[in-house]
């Protein structure tokens, strides 16, 4: 767990609506091991998985549930 840091996403590995959904809403990293971060939209409670060099430069795999294990495991 870190510190919640807003969260830049600039690319999707696999396309199901996440890009659009972040073009609304600001989204949060909440946790880190090594260069992945579980990603959170707090106005729609989802959680994603991203990777990336830090909190501003991320890539999401596409995915995303209200399941936060469930994406932090992959």
């Amino acid at each position: 767990m870190i510190d919640p840091l807003v969260a830049t996403v600039v690319g999707e590995g696999f396309r199901h609506g996440l890009l659009d959904t972040l073009s609304e809403h600001e989204a949060l990293v909440l946790a880190r091991k090594q260069d992945h971060y579980l990603g959170f939209v707090p106005a729609t409670g989802d959680f994603f998985l991203c990777y990336g060099p830090g909190p501003t430069q991320l890539n999401a795999l596409g995915f995303y549930s209200t399941d936060a294990l469930a994406e932090w495991l992959g």
